[in-house]
């Protein structure tokens, strides 16, 4: 069995890491950097390659190109002399999804499948100038500073086909 599937669908990832650090330069200061990344949605155009293993079932290989809308958003702060810096971006990211699975025929129309896909949208990154405070609340620019996340995904589908 040779073909191609092209699926728009919800694809709902929001994660979010923060991490604190004591500087050794300057103790007791402390750096907190904070990124969130968010999707809503992912299109895949994939070729599907399978053998049957019977008359009602088959499995088979499915890899091809995918997309996107990720939002990312980025935090440096400092608490000794206020520093800080924040960014975000969003950007229409294409990647590359791979997987496998199985499809059991019930009928002549209709049909389950069951697969796993590895999505892979690769790395953004932010850039911004950390602000740095050193008389109160009037802030000036320090140091460049950038923020790179990557966004990859497990999904695994459950289906029910009906054949026209």
């Amino acid at each position: 069995m040779l073909g191609a599937e092209a699926d728009y669908g919800a694809f709902v990832t929001n994660d979010s890491a923060t991490a604190a650090a004591a500087l050794t330069c300057c103790a007791p200061d402390i750096i907190t950097i904070s990124q969130k990344v968010s999707t809503d949605w992912m299109s895949t155009v994939r070729l599907r390659a399978g053998h049957t293993l019977t008359r009602r079932s088959l499995i088979f290989l499915s890899g091809g190109a995918a997309e996107t809308q990720l939002h990312y958003s980025s935090l440096f702060t400092e608490l000794m002399d206020k520093s800080n810096e924040s960014a975000s971006s969003s950007v229409l990211k294409t990647g590359w999804i791979v997987g496998g699975g199985g499809e059991f025929a019930l009928n002549k129309r209709w049909s389950t499948r069951a697969e796993y896909l590895f999505a892979d949208f690769g790395s953004v990154s932010n850039a911004g100038t950390v602000l740095y405070s050193p008389f109160g609340n009037f802030y000036v620019p320090a140091n460049p500073f950038t923020h790179t996340a990557t966004l990859t995904s497990n999904i695994v589908r459950l289906a029910v086909n009906y054949r026209f």
